[in-house]
């Protein structure tokens, strides 16, 4: 709709509209300010006494969810490579896709650590 009202975003530069760059760099914009915070965030933030922390996770089960998100994330990028698109809209569909899997795999696997190590259960024996 703005495209209709403002020329410049409607108008082609460097072989795409005006519009898509202004997306593209809010895009980075955003990802910026958020990457800003986050770092803010682990600078300034009191750090946690020891009966407050989660147990450690054994090395095994860390190199588990990493492969996990990694099987994750290049079956994310593969699943672009089955469309019959343009080479753009498949490199665009693997990073979408690729990140979408990988993050979704995070959350779960974050979810279920945080639920099978809380500390109301009692201690297994």
């Amino acid at each position: 709709m703005g495209a209709t009202h403002i020329g410049w975003l409607a108008d082609p530069h460097l072989g795409m509209a005006g519009y898509r760059w202004a997306q593209y760099a809010s895009t980075v914009v955003g990802g910026v300010a958020v990457a800003i915070w986050l770092f803010h965030w682990w600078r300034t933030a009191p750090p946690r006494n020891a009966a407050e922390q989660r147990p450690p996770a054994g090395r095994r089960l860390v190199a588990t969810a990493w492969t996990a998100i990694g099987l994750a994330t290049v079956a994310g990028a593969a699943l672009a490579l089955t469309e019959e698109v343009s080479l753009r809209r498949t490199v665009f569909l693997a990073v979408t896709n690729a990140g979408g899997a990988g993050l979704t795999t995070v959350i779960v696997l974050a979810a279920g650590y945080a639920v099978l190590t809380r500390r109301d259960r009692p201690a297994p024996r």
